[in-house]
């Protein structure tokens, strides 16, 4: 899998999300560096102080400890996102956590 397959499946997430609400989330209170444009973005990506992505866990089998796949699954502290739902489907967060133990391929 690729890149744009999980920018593809976040940015869906998001749109399913305010399609549900009727409104655009603020996405402010998770911080400045919150993003997923690109790859580089998404690697490099913060949310509430907290890698999206922890560099020590691309390409190892560890990759479901990643803070965005917790996010996505459970959440911290029952705070799953996107918070209120809908939510990712766990196929689509099975590909993210498999992108990632792939090694974050192109």
């Amino acid at each position: 899998m690729r890149f744009e397959r999980v920018q593809q499946i976040l940015t869906d997430g998001l749109a399913a999300w305010a399609s549900s609400k009727g409104r655009d989330p603020d996405l402010s209170g998770h911080g400045t560096h919150f993003a997923w444009n690109s790859k580089a973005d998404l690697l490099a990506a913060v949310g509430k102080n907290r890698r999206l992505i922890q560099p020590e866990l691309i390409g190892t089998a560890n990759a479901g400890q990643a803070n965005l796949i917790i996010d996505l699954r459970v959440g911290f502290a029952g705070n799953r996102m996107p918070q209120g739902g809908p939510y990712i489907p766990d196929p689509q967060i099975d590909e993210i956590e498999q992108w990632i133990k792939d090694g974050c391929p192109d």
